[in-house]
């Protein structure tokens, strides 16, 4: 799935950066057919998030149910199976927030809010994965000293 995500966003910085010219007021301007390839990509990179996040979702819950009818023969605490696919919903909120993919969504969500809620979510199932913190801290943007608290936890 990340390959995939990371051709996407590529295509996306290709077509922002090298289809345009710069305008006589010296900003970047895209040709009316730079701007439907771009809008072409943007489209389906938030078509393809859509798909990822529905079925990490069903995932997830397959997961749910299959755990809750095994039990943990170790006998030591683990995070459950099912606890990578809250990370990578993360991961999918935050492109959807970074790319501003959501203006195909039916429905205005701050995905900023949902990334941190999925990140958090996952520390608190399994608190030993450090990317989990690492995410947290790149959302914190300026904020350097919740950037920092978050780092630290690493």
């Amino acid at each position: 799935m990340y390959p995939l995500i990371e051709t996407f966003r590529a295509a996306l910085r290709n077509a922002e950066h090298t289809n345009g010219g710069m305008s006589s007021s010296g900003s970047m301007s895209l040709s009316e057919s730079d701007e439907d390839h771009t809008s072409t990509i943007r489209h389906c990179f938030s078509e393809f998030i859509s798909f990822a996040q529905e079925f990490y979702i069903m995932l997830q819950s397959t997961l749910q149910t299959l755990e809750g009818n095994a039990s943990n023969m170790s006998g030591r605490p683990m995070p459950p199976r099912w606890h990578r696919c809250i990370g990578i919903m993360g991961d999918l909120a935050r492109y959807r927030w970074l790319h501003k993919l959501d203006e195909f969504s039916p429905a205005s969500t701050d995905w900023l809010v949902v990334a941190r809620k999925f990140y958090r979510e996952a520390i608190d199932l399994g608190p030993g994965n450090g990317k989990m913190y690492n995410q947290l801290a790149l959302l914190s943007g300026s904020q350097d000293l919740e950037a920092l608290y978050y780092y630290s936890k690493r």
